[in-house]
């Protein structure tokens, strides 16, 4: 089962999702995703605790950024390691679409807009 936890740092919002972002685990938390994202201008979402990504997941992180691109928001995606970064940088290059940082604390200061 694949869970979204949400927190606050510095006024960012970070929403942590945990298990696989795949066509059986994105349903479950999408409708909270999207709602929680559509909120928001500015969000990191941290992929550290997915274990697996399909085009479902991919899906919902390329709308999310679009949504929050259109507002002129920022989305940045952090935690890309094993699977994860072998399907979205390696497979589909979206290190040329997305905004992407190493950890939490870096997605936090690039989503602030302090040089990291």
């Amino acid at each position: 089962m694949t869970e979204m936890h949400v927190s606050q740092i510095e006024g960012i919002t970070v929403v942590k999702l945990v298990g696989e972002l795949t066509h059986v685990g994105t349903p479950s938390i999408e409708r909270g995703f999207i709602l929680t994202i559509g909120a928001l201008e500015r969000a990191v979402v941290d992929l550290a605790g997915v274990t697996l990504i399909t085009t479902p997941g991919i899906t919902l992180l390329i709308a999310a950024d679009r949504q929050l691109r259109h507002k002129g928001g920022m989305l940045v995606v952090t935690g890309v390691t094993g699977m994860v970064e072998e399907v979205l940088l390696d497979r589909c290059r979206l290190d040329a679409v997305l905004n992407l940082a190493t950890d939490v604390p870096a997605g936090v200061k690039l989503a602030l807009g302090k040089s990291q």
